[in-house]
C-alpha cells in the first residue's frame, strides 16, 4: 500500500492511498459477502453467492464500489490513528481510480484541527457580578400569576383600561388589507399595549355592538419596514366587553397553588427568579471570560470545509429549535424575510466564534491537565436516564457511545470554565517595590 500526504492551505491535509489489486482482494471478498446477503439469486443461499455469479447479476461496478467503501472505512481511520493526525469534522473522500484489474486509488481531504497560540488565561479582567432580585421583576411575576387566575364577566358598559374586548378588526393601507391586518373574535386587553400604538385607545368608550373607523399611524421604528411611519385606515367592531377581576395575593390564593401561605409563595417565586438571574449571570460571565481569552489568542485560518460544517450544525440546531416549538423552518424564513443561503451567510461570524471557543477550551484543558473519568460520565448518564426511564427510545440514545462522548465533552468544558472562573475571581498580586 502506498500512502502520500501533502499539506494544503487553511490547515487541510491531502492523503492519497493506492492499493495494489492483490491488496484490494480482502475488500472485494467482504463486498461480495455483504452484497450476496442482500440480494436474492435463485439457486444460491444468501451470503454464499460466488463472485462471478454475483458479478453477472448486480454488475462488477457495484461490487467494486462496495469494496471501495470498505477499504476507505478500514484504511483511513488506521492512517489517522497511526500518524496521530489531529483532525476535525468528516474527511472528504473521492475515488481517483477504481476499475477491475487496476490499483484502487482514493484521495481524502482532512481538515486539521486549527492551531491556537493561547493568550494569558490566568490574568483575567472579567468579574462575576452580584446577583440581585429586581423588585419590578418580582411584582411583574406576581401580576402574571394573578392574571392566570383572573375572572371575567361580560359587562354592557363602555370599554375602559383594564377590560378585555372581543373584537373584529381590519387595517388597510392604500385600500388594501395589510398582512396580518384582519381578525375575528380577537381578545384585546386594553392597557397592555401589545397591539399597534393607538389602537387600544380607539377601543376605549365602545360598547358591545359598536363599530368605529379611525386612522392609525405605524411607529417610524416599526419592524415591518414597508409599514414604518405609514398612516393606515382601521375599522373595529366590538363583540363583547369583559370586566377582569384580579385576585388578591393572600394565604387563600397561595393555598390554591399548593403553598401554605402567601409569604411561602412569594419566597418560592423569589428563589426561582434568583436562580434564573444567576444562570444568566453565569452565562454572561463565561462569555466575557472566553471573549477576553479569544482576543488575547492567535488562531490559524479556518478552512472553508470546517466553517461550512459548523454553519450546517447551527442550521440543524435552528431547525430543531423551531420544530420543537411547533413551527416550520420555511415559515421562519418567510417571517424574517431571508433565504436559507442568507441565513447561512449571516451565521459565519458566529460559527467562527464557536470554533475559536472550542479551540480555547481544548487548549486550556490540555494546559491545565483537565480530565473527566469514565465514572463521572457514568454518573451523569445515569442521572439523565432516570429522567427518561419511561422512554425506551431515549434510553437507547442515552446509552450510546455517541451520547457518552457528548457528555464527556460537556463535563470537560464545565471543568475548564470552573478553572477559568477561579483565575478570574483570584485577586491580582501586587508587584513588590
Amino acid at each position: 500500500m502506498k500512502v502520500d500526504k501533502k499539506e494544503l492551505p487553511k490547515r487541510q491535509l491531502e492523503i492519497i492511498v493506492e492499493l495494489a489489486p492483490e491488496e484490494l482482494k480482502p475488500h472485494l471478498n467482504k463486498a461480495t459477502k455483504k452484497i450476496s446477503e442482500e440480494v436474492n439469486i435463485p439457486g444460491f443461499r444468501k451470503g454464499k453467492v460466488p463472485y462471478e455469479v454475483l458479478k453477472q447479476n448486480v454488475g462488477e461496478a457495484t461490487i467494486y464500489e462496495e469494496a471501495f467503501y470498505n477499504a476507505v472505512n478500514t484504511i483511513l481511520p488506521k492512517i489517522i490513528i497511526d500518524e496521530k493526525i489531529d483532525f476535525i469534522g468528516q474527511p472528504k473522500v473521492d475515488a481517483e481510480k477504481i476499475a477491475p484489474g487496476n490499483p484502487l486509488i482514493f484521495k481524502a481531504i482532512i481538515s486539521l484541527m486549527p492551531g491556537v497560540k493561547l493568550g494569558d488565561y490566568k490574568t483575567l479582567k472579567a468579574k462575576k457580578k452580584e446577583v440581585k432580585v429586581d423588585q419590578k421583576k418580582m411584582d411583574q411575576t406576581l401580576e402574571d400569576i394573578k392574571k392566570m387566575q383572573a375572572k371575567e364577566k361580560i359587562v354592557l358598559r363602555a370599554a375602559k383600561p383594564g377590560d378585555k374586548a372581543d373584537i373584529d378588526f381590519e387595517i388597510k393601507l392604500a385600500g388594501v388589507v395589510i398582512e396580518g391586518g384582519q381578525g375575528k373574535n380577537m381578545p384585546l386587553i386594553i392597557g397592555e399595549k401589545k397591539f399597534i400604538p393607538g389602537f387600544e385607545d380607539a377601543v376605549v368608550g365602545l360598547k358591545a355592538g359598536d363599530e368605529k373607523d379611525f386612522d392609525i399611524t405605524f411607529p417610524k421604528d416599526y419592524f415591518e419596514k414597508k409599514l414604518a411611519g405609514k398612516e393606515t385606515k382601521a375599522h373595529v367592531k366590538v363583540n363583547n366587553v369583559y370586566e377582569i377581576s384580579l385576585p388578591e395575593i393572600d394565604d387563600k390564593f397561595a393555598q390554591a397553588l399548593n403553598f401554605k401561605t402567601a409569604n411561602e409563595l412569594k419566597k418560592k417565586i423569589e428563589e426561582n427568579i434568583k436562580a434564573e438571574v444567576q444562570q444568566k449571570e453565569e452565562q454572561r460571565f463565561e462569555l466575557e471570560i472566553l471573549e477576553e481569552i479569544i482576543a488575547k489568542s492567535e488562531f490559524d485560518e479556518f478552512s472553508d470545509d470546517l466553517l461550512n460544517a459548523e454553519i450546517d450544525k447551527m442550521m440543524h440546531e435552528l431547525k430543531h429549535q423551531i420544530e420543537d416549538s411547533g413551527g416550520k423552518i420555511e415559515d421562519y424564513y418567510k417571517q424574517i424575510k431571508k433565504s436559507e443561503e442568507e441565513v447561512k451567510k449571516s451565521f459565519k461570524p458566529q460559527a467562527e466564534k464557536r470554533l475559536k471557543t472550542a479551540l480555547v477550551a481544548k487548549a486550556v484543558a490540555k494546559a491545565e491537565k483537565v480530565t473527566v473519568s469514565d465514572k463521572e460520565v457514568d454518573e451523569e448518564v445515569q442521572k439523565t436516564l432516570k429522567m427518561y426511564e419511561q422512554s425506551p427510545e431515549m434510553k437507547g440514545q442515552l446509552e450510546s457511545e455517541e451520547y457518552r462522548n457528548y457528555m464527556k465533552s460537556v463535563l470537560t468544558n464545565k471543568k475548564v470554565f470552573d478553572t477559568l472562573a477561579g483565575f478570574a475571581q483570584k485577586p491580582v498580586a501586587k508587584e513588590e517595590k
